[in-house]
């Protein structure tokens, strides 16, 4: 009897064993499968697209902050002949009259004079025009910070505005800094981490020698490579948007210099990359939206055959408009 119960007391620690080891088992495989999870795209990834787009629209200003600088300098040197001319006539009027009541009418004349003079030469800053800018008009809707309500403040010379956008992309070597090393343990390839940091240091040289078009070429070129960065990550928004992005962006620069040929091939991209989107819109249920940025690409594609900047400046902005429309119902579900 005493053989049974010892026989059956084996078989029992026996079966436990077996159960508890198959648990340990199945949690570590449990671990092993989250662990294998690709990680959400982290917040930092945002942060620098939206630098990248602040920077670029911070280039953009450039011509028209140079117009605006010319004209406030002659505003300036205008005043200073009328001052001198004002003081010149101030002068041969108190020669004239020493008594105290001439005195006292010089001096209310010279306040009317120069409230005349800063009526005349007041220098107010001139509405931005499309003229003025290549991307603004696409850019403003990108913005999503402070910066998207600044208001315009002309300054003394233009080395003041290079100097801002240098501070800026300094911050953008920062956060790049935080990022790189996330997305190496992610395995993201080598190769696209080296294209954004070749295409950061030539744009970091250009911005410090002040080139103008080829600043603003190399930081939108800087946002082909942000769908590259994320690949291994898991995205709420599809990397076709980020491509479409660039591609609309990059449509202006190329027409701005009359690359009309290159600006098609980027609408080509546009076209290929939002029929990569289609099948996942209408799994979102956006029919709406998909007819929308269907007819405004082809709008857009009438802009570039008539070769009006104009046109295209309009339509781009429109084709932008409704692809952030599409992007933020991913980021809404």
């Amino acid at each position: 009897m005493n053989k049974i119960k010892l026989a059956i007391s084996y078989i029992l620690i026996f079966i436990i064993s077996i159960s508890f080891i198959s648990c340990t088992k199945k949690q570590q495989t449990s671990e092993s499968k989250k662990d294998n999870e690709p990680k959400l795209v982290p917040p930092i990834f945002s942060e620098i697209e939206q630098d990248i787009i602040s920077i670029m629209n911070m280039i953009d200003l450039i011509p028209y902050y140079e117009k605006q600088i010319e004209v406030k300098n002659k505003k300036k040197e205008e005043r200073k002949q009328i001052e001198i001319i004002i003081g010149q006539k101030l002068t041969e009027e108190m020669d004239k009259n020493n008594e105290q009541n001439n005195n006292q009418q010089n001096q209310k004349n010279s306040k009317d004079d120069n409230k005349t003079i800063e009526k005349l030469i007041e220098f107010k800053p001139s509405t931005i025009t499309m003229k003025d800018v290549l991307l603004k008009s696409i850019l403003e809707n990108e913005i999503i910070t402070k910066e998207k309500n600044k208001e315009i403040e002309i300054p003394d010379n233009i080395e003041e505005k290079w100097n801002e956008i240098n501070k800026k992309i300094l911050n953008l070597h920062e956060k790049w800094n935080d990022f790189e090393p996330i997305i190496i343990k992610s395995n993201t390839p080598e190769e696209s981490i080296n294209s954004f940091e070749t295409t950061l240091n030539k744009l970091t040289i250009n911005a410090s020698e002040y080139k103008y078009m080829e600043s603003l070429l190399l930081a939108n070129k800087l946002t082909s490579f942000l769908p590259d960065l994320i690949v291994n990550f898991k995205k709420k928004v599809p990397v076709s948007i980020y491509r479409i992005k660039y591609h609309i962006r990059q449509i202006v620069l190329d027409s701005s210099n009359d690359n009309f040929s290159s600006a098609f091939e980027n609408l080509k991209k546009i076209k290929m990359y939002r029929n990569n989107l289609l099948q996942q819109i209408l799994e979102k249920k956006m029919t709406q939206q998909i007819n929308k940025l269907n007819t405004s690409i082809s709008d857009l594609e009438d802009a570039v055959k008539i070769k009006d900047m104009t046109v295209i400046k309009i339509k781009t902005r429109v084709v932008m408009k409704n692809i952030l429309d599409i992007q933020d119902k991913f980021l809404k579900d």
